[in-house]
C-alpha cells in the first residue's frame, strides 16, 4: 500500500478490489434472500416498483402486533463517544453484564471494572460452565464480555484482528490504538467498517482451511463477501446529504473533507493490520486494500444502519435508600462534586440505555413508508439486546410490501423530505402525494 494516498499500488490489484463492490448477479441475490427468509412470513424481490430497488413483502396475511421476524445484525457495535458514559454490556451480545450494582455504576463513571470483579481467564479456550461474570478480552484492552462463549466467538470473528492491546507487536498496537482514536474523534462508524473487514477477512481464511475444495484467497473473500455485497451502497462522502450549514458553494470542499477523514482512517486501520497480522494481510490485502471498499462500506451503514436501543437491566430497576447512598459515595470517591450534582450522575446512571448501531441484512431490505405497516420493537430478552423485532402496525395483507419509516413520520411534510435527504431519496408514499 502507498503509505501516503492508501491507492491500491497497481492498476490490476485496483480492477481485483473493484469487482467486490459490484452487486451480484439476480440468481446470487435471489439465492442468498431466499436462504436467509426460509421459513418465515415474508420475501424480498428485486424490484419493488417505483424505482425503489429490492423490497420486502408478506408472503401471508398477517394481524396488528404481529411479529414477522427477528433479525440478527451482520455487524454491530455499542456507540462510543469521547467522554460519554455508557453501560457495561457485552462487546459481542450486547447483554448487559452479570455485575454487581457498584461495578456496573463504577464502568459507568470510570469504563474500567476492578480486578476483583473480573474472571481471570487468559486462556482462550472455552472453559467448564461457571456463572457467568465480567470476563475480559485475553489481552485486557478494553473489551468486556458476559461469558467465555461470548468472548471466544468475538475472537473468532473480529476481536482478533482489531484488539487494541498487541504487546507482542507494539508498533501494530500503537497504529490500531491510532484507528480507535481517530475513530472515537470523528466518526465511530470507522470501528464498524473495521469490524466489517475484519469479519470478512477472518472468513475468508477459515473458509480456505475448512472448504473441501481448494479455495482460492479470492473465492474465498467473495463468498465471505457476499452479505456485504447485497447491501445499497454509495461512496459515503459522495451520498451524505449536504449540511444546511454548509453553502452551496462549500459542498466540493465538505466532501473532500469526509474523504479525507475516510482516508485517515483507511490508512490507520490497514497499517495495523499490516504490522500485526502480516500473513493474513498479505493473503487477503490486495483484494480489499481500497479506499472505495472502505467508502462503500461506511456509506451502506450510513444509509442502511439500525439504531440499537436496549433498557438497563433489573439491578438498576428497584434501588434501595441504602444501596443510592452507596452509590453516592462512589461518585463522590471518583468525581468530588456536590450533592446536587451527583445525584444528576447517579439518575443518568439508572436511566441509562444502551445505544449502538448495526446492519441488519433483512431490515436493510424494507423500503421507508410515511405510513408505515411494520415498525422495530425493543427487544424485551436481555439475550436478544442487539436483534432486530419487527412487528406489524396494522392488518397486512398477503402481496403487501412490509415498509417502516426512517424519520419521525409526524413531523409535517418539509421536515420529512429534509431528513429523508440523508437517505437520498424524496419520499412519494401516498402522504407525501397527498400534501403535494
Amino acid at each position: 500500500m502507498d503509505r501516503v494516498t492508501g491507492e491500491a499500488s497497481s492498476t490490476d490489484t485496483k480492477v481485483a478490489c473493484l469487482s467486490l463492490e459490484q452487486p451480484g448477479s439476480r440468481d446470487v441475490l435471489d439465492e442468498y434472500y431466499r436462504n436467509l427468509v426460509e421459513g418465515s412470513s415474508i420475501e424480498i424481490r428485486y424490484d419493488a416498483g417505483r424505482g425503489k430497488g429490492k423490497g420486502m413483502f408478506a408472503v401471508r396475511n398477517a394481524e396488528v402486533g404481529e411479529v414477522l421476524f427477528v433479525d440478527k445484525p451482520l455487524v454491530a457495535m455499542q456507540s462510543f463517544k469521547m467522554d460519554e458514559n455508557r453501560p457495561l454490556v457485552c462487546e459481542q451480545c450486547f447483554r448487559y453484564i452479570d455485575a454487581s450494582l457498584m461495578d456496573q455504576m463504577r464502568y459507568f463513571m470510570t469504563g474500567e471494572v476492578p480486578e476483583t470483579a473480573l474472571r481471570d481467564v487468559p486462556s482462550l479456550c472455552v472453559a467448564q460452565e461457571e456463572k457467568d461474570t465480567i470476563v475480559r478480552c485475553p489481552n485486557s484492552c478494553s473489551s468486556y464480555y458476559c461469558s467465555i462463549e461470548c468472548r471466544q466467538k468475538s475472537w473468532e470473528i473480529h476481536h482478533m484482528l482489531m484488539c487494541e492491546c498487541q504487546k507482542d507487536k507494539p508498533v501494530a498496537q500503537e497504529w490500531m490504538e491510532r484507528f480507535y482514536q481517530h475513530a472515537r474523534q470523528t466518526n465511530d462508524i470507522f470501528i464498524l467498517a473495521g469490524k466489517a473487514i475484519s469479519r470478512i477477512i477472518l472468513h475468508a481464511s477459515n473458509l480456505m482451511d475448512t472448504s473441501q475444495d481448494l479455495l482460492s484467497p479470492e473465492a474465498a473473500l467473495r463468498e465471505a463477501w457476499k452479505p456485504y455485497q447485497m447491501g445499497y451502497k454509495q461512496l459515503w462522502w459522495e451520498s451524505v446529504a449536504r449540511p444546511d450549514d454548509v453553502h452551496p458553494s462549500e459542498e466540493s470542499q465538505f466532501r473532500s473533507d469526509l474523504k479525507e477523514l475516510a482516508m485517515d482512517s483507511f490508512v490507520l486501520f490497514f497499517h495495523a493490520i499490516e504490522l500485526g497480522h502480516p500473513q493474513l494481510y498479505n493473503t487477503f490485502g490486495k483484494y480489499l486494500l481500497h479506499l472505495d471498499i472502505w467508502g462503500y462500506l461506511i456509506g451502506m451503514f450510513e444509509l442502511n444502519n439500525l439504531s440499537i436501543l436496549a433498557t438497563g437491566p433489573e439491578i438498576l430497576e428497584n434501588v434501595s435508600e441504602t444501596q443510592l447512598e452507596d452509590m453516592l459515595k462512589l461518585v463522590t470517591s471518583i468525581h468530588p462534586c456536590n450533592d446536587q450534582e451527583c445525584r444528576e450522575i447517579v439518575e443518568d446512571f439508572l436511566n441509562c440505555l444502551l445505544e449502538g448501531t448495526g446492519f441488519y441484512p433483512l431490515h436493510s431490505c424494507m423500503n421507508h413508508s410515511c405510513v408505515p405497516n411494520c415498525r422495530v420493537m425493543l427487544p424485551q430478552d436481555p439475550s436478544q439486546n442487539n436483534h432486530a423485532i419487527i412487528q406489524t402496525l396494522k392488518r397486512v395483507s398477503a402481496g403487501t410490501e412490509l415498509t417502516v419509516s426512517y424519520i419521525d413520520e409526524n413531523e409535517d411534510y418539509e421536515e420529512r423530505q429534509k431528513q429523508l435527504q440523508d437517505y437520498g431519496f424524496e419520499c412519494t408514499c401516498a402522504k407525501c402525494l397527498a400534501h403535494e
